[in-house]
């Protein structure tokens, strides 16, 4: 079979293998084998635990999300508003599918699962806030922000 006769993502691979690693295909090769025996690819677990972030990107993120979460920043007003909506929604198909299992109105549920919805999300957003709030001043404390 000639590149014309390829289908297309199997021509990407191949044209992009050269940007792999040569510690690729080893990998590769010992997981094969070890799928090939009906084994877990332990290759796969041990690359897993190892610490590849780039350096800060976990930092940035948390305070993207605090921005977001914890705060009024003007700069997310049209994400919270679009989640508020999606939220809205989700609760009222959530609420439906248990009504109709259970022969319960629908009202009913649906209020009940947007307030525990509420309820969970109003606790894991408050921990969130005062735990990287703590956290934060600590670290600029230590010259570490």
């Amino acid at each position: 079979m000639n590149a014309a006769e390829r289908p297309v993502d199997e021509q990407f691979a191949q044209e992009h293998r050269k940007y792999l690693p040569d510690e690729f295909f080893d990998d590769l090769a010992v997981v094969e084998a070890e799928l090939e025996t009906g084994r877990f690819p332990e290759a796969l677990v041990a690359r897993g635990k190892s610490d590849r972030s780039i350096p800060g990107i976990r930092a940035a993120i948390l305070r993207e999300l605090h921005r977001l979460l914890c705060t009024k920043d003007p700069a997310y007003n049209e994400v919270r508003k679009k989640a508020k909506e999606v939220s809205q929604e989700a609760a009222k198909v959530i609420g439906g599918v248990i009504a109709g299992a259970c022969g319960l109105a629908a009202v009913l549920v649906t209020g009940m699962v947007a307030f525990l919805a509420l309820m969970v999300s109003r606790i894991g957003v408050e921990i969130f806030c005062s735990r990287y709030s703590a956290a934060g001043e600590a670290e600029a404390e230590a010259g570490g922000v």
